[in-house]
């Protein structure tokens, strides 16, 4: 048990360290980290709701919904996981002067550095939340308990990607630079910035083919529509939540003790 937990314990101070990183020797240190997603929001809300005019169903209370309300939904929890598994892939590289020199649970670092992406997207989703149950004027039991149930599966699926990620970049460089690349054909191809029923019906299958889809759909479902995922989408996400972590934790304990050599 003490294995286990003192791992866990050193996560959070690595993870004010990476967060007070980011700020030194800028003037606006974490505002950089907010100001980035709101001026993509910005933009896409500018192609998609203004050039586009792409459109989307109303709310479950029969309100119109704003562009931007469908877009912030599920935009939110992507950038965390985009930017978590794009920054954790390389924190293991990043800390090679303490990899090789000293007996340390390396996990730490690639765990640390997504729990601070984690940290800052979560608590801009928390106040897109109150701001839009404030203007909605009420949230329901099925969103107070769905939200935080989907947000923990994500930091499970987000830790266990980190980790495989982490561990193949120490050994395929490369792969820290496919990645960006990657992410944005997964972002791109799934229903965040277009609702699925704009999709044609002969491609949605294609579509779900995409991993996030499930995700941004849940979202979407519970936020927007006050809609609980239903069983297939439950299991999918369930699934994919454990075996990242399961696959993640294996990959990277097997790998770990080559690191020092690599590096």
């Amino acid at each position: 048990m003490q294995r286990v937990l003192r791992p866990i314990r050193l996560i959070w101070p690595f993870v004010w360290r990476d967060l007070a990183e980011q700020q030194a020797g800028s003037w606006l240190g974490l505002g950089w980290s907010f100001a980035q997603p709101l001026f993509l929001v910005l933009v896409y809300w500018l192609v998609f709701a203004t050039i586009l005019q792409v459109r989307v169903p109303g709310l479950a209370t029969g309100q119109e919904l704003p562009f931007i309300v469908y877009l912030l939904s599920a935009f939110l929890p992507w950038v965390a996981l985009q930017e978590s598994i794009a920054r954790g892939a390389s924190a293991v590289v990043a800390r090679r002067s303490v990899v090789k020199k000293v007996s340390f649970p390396v996990q730490i670092f690639p765990l640390a550095t997504a729990g601070g992406v984690m940290l800052r997207y979560w608590a801009i989703y928390l106040v897109f939340l109150l701001v839009f149950f404030v203007w909605l004027g009420h949230v329901t039991a099925l969103q107070l308990f769905w939200l935080p149930f989907l947000l923990a599966l994500q930091v499970v699926m987000t830790s266990g990607l980190v980790l495989f990620f982490s561990a193949l970049t120490v050994y395929l460089r490369d792969l820290e630079h496919a990645l960006a690349p990657l992410l944005q054909i997964v972002f791109f191809t799934s229903p965040v910035l277009y609702p699925l029923a704009a999709v044609p019906e002969s491609m949605q299958g294609w579509v779900y083919l995409n991993p996030y889809t499930v995700w941004a759909e849940a979202y979407h479902g519970v936020v927007l529509w006050d809609r609980a995922p239903s069983i297939p989408a439950l299991i999918g996400l369930v699934a994919m939540a454990g075996l990242s972590l399961v696959l993640g934790r294996m990959v990277f304990r097997r790998l770990q003790p080559g690191f020092a050599d690599v590096l």
